[in-house]
């Protein structure tokens, strides 16, 4: 009789954890988010992983804006970071998709204080080398080849300044497609402009946050 007791209990018990736990898997939010990234594409239960590689170094996993801070800061010519955001989606179906930085700026955690106005130093950040899942991602700059800068410096097309919307951010994707039931990898190269000589152009860059949400439509 005790031994069917146990028998009886073990099996509630384990009905109650299962259903606990799909419950758990259905009743995420639409919006999922730490202190640098959010993720606004439905109810859905994803992984999401952000890496980052100085000067081509092993990949560090990010798990605060502080330690983001840390890798970004004190950037000197020639210095390359290179982000890898790997997503995995348990989605019945492919879902369209947008990756945006929100209020991207100078200076360390959006304070522009020490940030030259002059010489503004997401001028000589450089992005590039941006793909999906391997597949390659172009985007259009604001203005199209080189400008010359504070006291002289050129200014390349691909600096950080010349992809800002009229708010601040920066669009990497504006529609591409998240797959079902599979991991997304996605690549991403900042690097301090090699051919910086005006010492003028001095501080950090920054971004508010990361999003990942539905496509942009322009």
């Amino acid at each position: 009789m005790r031994s069917k007791l146990y028998q009886i209990s073990f099996l509630i018990f384990t009905f109650i954890v299962l259903i606990s736990s799909v419950f758990a898997w259905f009743s995420l939010g639409e919006t999922v988010k730490n202190d640098f990234l959010t993720i606004k594409i439905g109810k859905i239960e994803r992984d999401t992983y952000l890496f980052l590689s100085k000067n081509e170094e092993a990949f560090q996993l990010i798990s605060n804006s502080q330690q983001l801070k840390g890798l970004l800061s004190n950037g000197i010519p020639g210095d390359s970071y290179q982000f890898k955001l790997n997503i995995i989606s348990y989605l019945e179906e492919d879902t369209p998709f947008s990756l945006s930085f929100k209020s991207v700026s100078c200076g360390s955690l959006g304070n522009s204080e020490g940030c030259s106005l002059e010489a503004n130093i997401l001028d000589v950040y450089l992005l590039s080398d941006i793909s999906l899942n391997d597949e390659e991602i172009i985007l259009t700059a604001n203005e199209s080849g080189t400008s010359i800068g504070y006291e002289g410096q050129v200014l390349k097309e691909n600096r950080l300044r010349n992809y800002l919307t009229s708010s601040g951010d920066i669009i990497l994707f504006k529609n591409e497609i998240l797959k079902a039931e599979l991991r997304t990898t996605i690549l991403f190269t900042i690097s301090v402009d090699k051919d910086l000589v005006n010492t003028s152009y001095y501080g950090n860059f920054y971004f508010e946050e990361m999003i990942i949400g539905p496509p942009i439509i322009v």
